[in-house]
């Protein structure tokens, strides 16, 4: 108990010294840097994460149009192939007509 008052009593006497005081001026102006470092590296991750959205946005966008033309394709060759097969037998019903 005692000695627990007395250590209080001496952190008091130094954070009255002047050298006490620096190194509280010193110690809080350290973490108000820290803390502005983190700040800035929270922007740096906020900006990052907006660019990464927007390419991820415009890549999704284009993969969807690619996506659409392939269809396209996909149907009008699928169209063009039931055509032929249709004619191919159309032919053969007409050969065994004739």
């Amino acid at each position: 108990m005692k000695s627990t008052v007395l250590s209080i009593c001496a952190a008091i006497a130094l954070t009255m010294s002047p050298i006490g005081q620096q190194t509280v001026l010193a110690s809080t102006a350290a973490d108000n840097e820290v803390t502005e470092s983190v700040k800035d590296a929270a922007k740096e991750t906020k900006k990052a994460a907006k660019k990464v959205g927007k390419a991820t946005k415009k890549a999704s966008k284009k993969v969807a149009k690619q996506s659409k033309k392939a269809a396209k394709k996909v149907k009008k060759a699928s169209k063009k192939v039931g055509k032929e097969i249709k004619e191919g037998f159309n032919d053969v019903k007409d050969s065994f007509n004739d």
